[in-house]
């Protein structure tokens, strides 16, 4: 937020951004509706949330696909079974 240079310092001083893990949009302008936010600030501090979820979200699935792709490493020391060598009981 502080790159922004729509939003004000001060209004990220009415922010208390260091208890927020997630927010919705809706919880995000619930929140911003108490401040003194301007509109413009109210639509950027929005569009940074949405960018912000969007980031975490895609790196989460780079770190399952990596944990994915590690898991074939001692997949691969399996041994080579034949359907007809496993026994039936």
């Amino acid at each position: 937020m502080a790159s922004s240079p729509i939003l004000t310092p001060q209004f990220t001083q009415q922010l208390n951004l260091d208890s927020a893990d997630f927010v919705s949009n809706d919880q995000l302008l619930e929140v911003l509706s108490t401040t003194t936010a301007t509109p413009a600030e109210i639509e950027e501090a929005v569009q940074i949330n949405t960018e912000a979820r969007l980031r975490a979200l895609k790196l989460s699935f780079l770190f399952l696909a990596v944990v994915a792709l590690v898991a074939i490493v001692p997949a691969t020391f399996l041994p080579d079974y034949i359907p007809e060598e496993i026994p039936s009981s």
